[in-house]
Order: C-alpha cells, then sequence, then structure tokens
C-alpha cells in the first residue's frame, strides 16, 4: 500500500481509525490517506481489528488516545451507539454510526452511508421525487438506502426473506414518511416481486448476494428481471460488475454499484471530522488503486 507518506506522519499528526471485524480488507485507509495528503491536513488514518466483545474497551482506548474520530464497519455500527456522547438526528433515525468525530472531548456519531447512498444514486439520474422503488433486504445495509429513499418514492417496497424484519425497518423510518407516500414490507416471493417490478424505476441491492467470493450468486429468483426503462443500484462494490448488474445491462437498464456510495460516504465522512471539502478526485483515484492492489 502506497497511499500514506509515512515521512509526513509527526508527534503531532492526528490519528483516525476504522474499527471493524474482520478489517484487512478494508479500503477506506487508501481512500482518506490519500484525501489527507491532498488537502495538506496533518492526520493517518488506520485499520484497527476489533472483535465484537472488545468495542467498548477500542472506544475508550480512542478517548484516551485523542483520536481526532473513527469509523466502523460490520459489525459495530448498532452496537457502538451507547458508547458516544452524542448523535445527530441521521444516525438516531436510520440507527446505525459509521462515523464519528472528536469534538472537544465529546464523541459525537452519524451517519454518512445514507448521502453516499444519494450520491451514488444522483450522480447516475436515479433518484428523484414520486419515483417508485424495490428494495431487496432488511438488514443493516438497508437502513441507509431506506432512509434515503423515503423522503423522496411515492412507493417502496422492501423484499425480504421474512417480511417482519422489513416491517420492523419501516415502522423506524416514519419519521421520514412523507404524507401520502405507499410502504410495504414483502416475504421474497419471486411472483410479488416480479409484479411490483413490471412498474418501478429503481431496483435497489443491499443483500451481500453477488459480492466476492460468491460472485456467481444473484439476489432475484431465477428468471425474473427489472424492466429496461427501470434503474439498478447495487451497494456491493466487489466485484464491480455483480451478477445483478450484468443482468440488469443485458436488459438495457441503467446501473450503479457500490463504488460511488463507497466513495462518496467516505467523502461525507471527511468533512464531519475536518469541516474540509476534499480533492474527491484524488480520493476516487486512491480507491481505484486499492481494488486493483486486491485483485493481486
Amino acid at each position: 500500500m502506497a497511499t500514506t507518506d509515512l515521512a509526513r506522519v509527526t508527534g503531532h499528526t492526528r490519528p483516525l481509525a476504522i474499527l471493524g471485524y474482520p478489517i484487512h480488507h478494508s479500503l477506506s485507509p487508501w481512500i482518506h490517506n490519500a484525501g489527507f495528503a491532498a488537502a495538506g491536513l496533518d492526520y493517518v488514518y488506520l485499520a484497527l481489528d476489533v472483535k465484537p466483545e472488545d468495542l467498548e474497551t477500542a472506544v475508550r482506548g480512542i478517548r484516551v488516545l485523542d483520536f481526532a474520530g473513527f469509523t466502523l464497519t460490520a459489525p459495530h455500527k448498532e452496537t457502538v451507539m451507547p458508547f458516544l456522547d452524542e448523535l445527530t438526528k441521521e444516525a438516531r433515525v436510520i440507527g446505525s454510526v459509521n462515523t464519528v468525530a472528536n469534538r472537544n472531548g465529546r464523541w459525537v456519531g452519524t451517519n454518512t452511508d445514507a448521502i453516499g447512498f444519494q450520491r451514488m444514486l444522483e450522480l447516475n439520474g436515479m433518484y428523484r421525487p414520486g419515483m417508485k422503488a424495490v428494495m431487496l433486504g432488511a438488514g443493516g445495509a438497508a437502513r441507509a438506502g431506506f432512509y434515503t429513499l423515503g423522503k423522496v418514492c411515492s412507493e417502496l417496497r422492501v423484499f425480504n426473506r421474512t417480511a417482519a424484519r422489513g416491517e420492523e425497518l419501516m415502522r423506524s423510518m416514519e419519521p421520514v414518511k412523507p404524507e401520502g407516500a405507499l410502504w410495504e414490507a414483502l416475504p421474497m416471493d419471486a411472483g410479488l416481486l416480479a409484479r411490483h417490478l413490471a412498474d418501478a424505476d429503481l431496483l435497489v441491492n443491499t443483500t451481500s448476494l453477488g459480492m466476492s467470493p460468491n460472485v456467481d450468486a444473484s439476489p432475484l429468483p431465477e428468471g425474473i428481471t427489472p424492466r429496461p426503462e427501470c434503474g439498478v443500484a447495487d451497494m456491493i462494490y466487489s466485484p464491480p460488475k455483480t451478477k445483478l448488474i450484468q443482468t440488469a445491462e443485458a436488459r438495457g437498464c441503467k446501473t450503479t454499484s457500490g463504488h460511488l456510495m463507497l466513495l462518496h460516504q467516505a467523502v461525507e465522512a471527511f468533512k464531519f471530522w475536518t469541516g474540509v471539502d476534499p480533492d474527491v478526485p484524488a480520493m476516487d483515484a486512491a480507491l481505484r488503486a486499492g481494488m486493483e492492489a486486491q485483485k493481486q
């Protein structure tokens, strides 16, 4: 990895980190260290492997060491919340935290996954008021997606193996529900899914089906495909083109993968820590370099 110039790390350098388990695959150090270097900011960003049972101890240690902040990935986004001093509205409604900033010794948690997801859709012309969307999955990743889509969709349907989990997700998102919007939680039934995809404007995959190394898996049942006019967004970024994305492109759909979501949630985290607008192309180039390095 060559995204950090160790010669610039001194006794004044402020540390940040990502906490996860496992964490060694994380591309966040590539992204953030490139951003700090491009902006001339004296920070360094590390990846720390923290087991679930050690999370509270790790957060206490980071507080004592006066880190400038940290980010979180699975399995810590929800369990970290009791250890923080303050939560933003986004974090409270979504029910998870992926970014924490040190505000004069107070730890403030927010969620930048939602705005990262929104930017991914906006950059591909897939985010507009009044659209009809179908979301696959109701797990942790779905929370940020539902928060984003729930504010603008006239109809939003969540398909999950158990509809009850989708119903719980919808109840937690009531604070952002527009008047007159239709939300439904449905079981993963091929017939129901085909019916609602027939007039959907957007299909979003929030599940891990299709993620490396299981690249031949798809969240769609055999024989079910979106219409050509339906945009398809997959939160997975490795591989860059999942089986779902390949299927959608073969149908003529506009598509986007999780690469842009990963990038733009990092951009928002950078701003939350520093108050500085980062060099997004530099961060994107580092992310792409990291993705290439992981292929080797």
